[in-house]
This record gives C-alpha cells, sequence and structure tokens, in this order.
C-alpha cells in the first residue's frame, strides 16, 4: 500500500494503516529514528480490527519526517514494514 513516499504538509494529520497476519499472533511496535514510537497527545496506535494496526499523528511538524518501521515478532520469527515519510513546510 505504501510504495513512494507519503508527502504532507505540516500540520495535517497522518494516519498508517497496515494489515498484517500471524500466529501466534505478532507482538506489534512502531519504531522511529531507531526509538520505539510513544503514544501522546499527539500520537496514537490502535488494533482497529483483528490484523489492522493504526498510527494517527495529529498536528505534523517537518521533525515527524522520516521512516516509520512496523516491527511485527513471534516465536517464528521478525518482519518489519518501513513507511517513509515527508512534512513540508505550508
Amino acid at each position: 500500500k505504501y510504495k513512494d513516499t507519503i508527502t504532507i504538509k505540516r500540520g495535517q494529520p497522518l494516519l498508517l494503516e497496515v494489515g498484517y497476519s500471524g500466529f501466534p499472533e505478532p507482538k506489534l511496535k512502531w519504531v522511529f529514528n531507531n526509538e520505539p514510537l510513544q503514544t501522546n497527545s499527539r500520537t496514537k496506535i490502535e488494533n482497529v480490527r483483528n490484523n489492522l494496526i493504526t498510527l494517527l499523528m495529529n498536528k505534523t511538524q517537518r521533525s515527524d519526517s522520516g521512516i516509520y518501521h512496523l516491527v511485527l515478532e513471534n516465536d517464528y520469527g521478525r518482519e518489519n514494514c518501513s513507511i517513509k515519510v515527508n512534512v513540508l513546510d505550508k
């Protein structure tokens, strides 16, 4: 779904949705700048329904530009999905 860079203007919301599967159910985490992404007043991470995880970031800033990694891990292995985001000035 995310083959190219996602480009948005500063202040716009960013919504990333990624489908996944795995058995046993994988542990999921978002990583940005090699650090686990934490939820806060601007950033929400949710499993919306079975096998779909979302990252919603409100009021994006230029510092939100970069590569977001979704890491999935269970007893049988580890996979990741990378999404490049570019936040432009208004």
